[in-house]
């Protein structure tokens, strides 16, 4: 199921507004939070982890669960290189104004 249909199966099913909202979906039943006009579902996994023997394989379908999942917060943020890239090495110059690459290279240490 695409993360279209899940919203898509959400929207069809979800029960009346309340404090706790629920709704079925595949994998089990799911609790959202209501908060005026606004019915969220969160954290909701769309697929199997990627450990073991899963790395580098196409997605496999989301696990299920027992009794209600608390979809009412945001889960873990996937890690992200930082802005701009990687992490960076600042160039080391020596007397002569030589990075470090350079600087080896004429057998300056």
């Amino acid at each position: 199921m695409t993360i279209a249909g899940v919203f898509a199966t959400l929207s069809l099913m979800m029960a009346p507004a309340a404090d706790q909202p629920t709704v079925r979906i595949s994998q089990g039943v799911l609790t959202g939070r209501a908060e005026a006009d606004v019915v969220a579902f969160k954290n909701i996994p769309y697929a199997a982890p990627p450990t073991a023997a899963r790395r580098w394989r196409p997605p496999g379908p989301a696990p299920t669960w027992q009794g209600q999942r608390d979809a009412g917060a945001y889960g873990p943020i996937c890690i992200q290189a930082p802005p701009g890239g990687g992490p960076r090495r600042r160039a080391v110059a020596d007397e002569r104004g030589l990075p470090e690459p350079e600087r080896l290279a004429t057998g300056g240490c």
